[in-house]
């Protein structure tokens, strides 16, 4: 039997994906610098780079291996006669947006682009160096589209990767465990659980689609710092004092399975949570600054306790009893371990 079948859904969400991916490669490579970034997922454009410099936009196309070039043509043509705009056009409106800051804009494809009969091999091509009949080309269909009356074609570039966009998972982990290795001189605990963990955070960042009402809010839902995506390389790193193995002991020790579940699942979500959501950073400031001042007690049962009845309601409600146990045992466990003895640590 012949049935119909529709691969369109399945075609997007690769797509998507191999969009974050190639976000998270470029974050790792901002790591590798001094700048202090924030990347920002699926708002504006597909991958934003915001710097105290200014803004990078970064429209991802990806194509089949025997794909053509992209041309002159085909960047500043609307796929369809309804489509908001070409994909040179709808960079080039962010470009174009009025604010006091830098911006650079770019088409990042895996095919390379051509510039007449040529298909040029260079990895990032700025539109100002191209030949100048094939700029004006390009101003004069965006001037028609945009209804502008100038066009500068600075800090508009097309960048051809050559990560494998087809299948970009095992080139990200080897990027990511050489970049972990270089900034925390020794090997992640678990590269596959790191890399799992930083697509999670990537992709649930990306998929928020509410409006956000400043730019604080942006930050919060679509965007990771560089502070959040050195954190979350932390929590991976061997001997690290996180708490997080002694906590792993601690919940493996119970003899209830039910609770022991429970705790390991709660235990998963904070592996995400902890770098990435604020009120557990002001939690475990508050947190250990308690401990640190409070009278000895006898068991880590009887600290639970205390912490319990101490900041149980001070959470949000959607975090589970489960998911508030769990942090205090890690945060106990910090604390045996010295973590907060210097003030600035938390």
């Amino acid at each position: 039997m012949s049935l119909p079948y529709d691969t369109s859904g399945s075609r997007s969400k690769n797509r998507f994906r191999l969009e974050l991916l190639w976000g998270v490669g470029k974050m790792i490579d901002l790591l590798e610098t001094d700048a202090d970034f924030t990347m920002v997922f699926d708002y504006a454009c597909d991958i934003e780079v915001h710097l105290e410099t200014g803004f990078d936009f970064f429209q991802i196309k990806t194509h089949g291996r025997n794909s053509s070039a992209y041309t002159a043509a085909s960047l500043t043509k609307k796929s369809s006669k309804d489509a908001e705009g070409s994909i040179l056009g709808k960079l080039y409106v962010l470009k174009d947006s009025e604010n006091n800051c830098p911006v650079k804009v770019a088409v990042v494809s895996n095919v390379p682009y051509k510039s007449g009969t040529k298909k040029l091999d260079q990895p990032m091509v700025n539109f100002i160096d191209m030949p100048e009949k094939e700029q004006d080309k390009i101003k004069e269909t965006l001037k028609d589209e945009l209804g502008l009356s100038d066009i500068s074609l600075e800090n508009v570039f097309y960048i051809c990767t050559g990560m494998n966009l087809e299948d970009p998972r095992h080139e990200i982990l080897g990027k990511l465990t050489m970049c972990f290795q270089n900034l925390k001189g020794c090997e992640p605990s678990n590269p596959n659980a790191l890399y799992r963990l930083i697509e999670s955070t990537v992709s649930e960042k990306a998929c928020y689609e509410y409006a956000c009402k400043d730019y604080d809010e942006i930050v919060e839902k679509k965007g990771i710092t560089r502070s959040e995506f050195n954190d979350i390389l932390d929590c991976h790193t061997e001997n690290a004092k996180t708490g997080i193995k002694q906590t792993r002991d601690y919940i493996s020790g119970l003899g209830n399975p039910f609770a022991k579940r429970k705790y390991n699942v709660a235990l998963a979500w904070l592996l995400n949570a902890l770098s990435t959501t604020p009120i557990f950073r002001q939690k475990e400031t508050e947190i250990a600054a308690f401990l640190k001042e409070a009278d000895e007690l006898e068991s880590m049962e009887a600290t639970l306790d205390c912490l319990s009845e101490k900041f149980h309601d001070s959470f949000p409600i959607e975090i589970g009893n489960e998911v508030k146990t769990v942090f205090y045992i890690i945060i106990i466990n910090r604390f045996a371990e010295g973590v907060y003895d210097n003030e600035d640590a938390v």
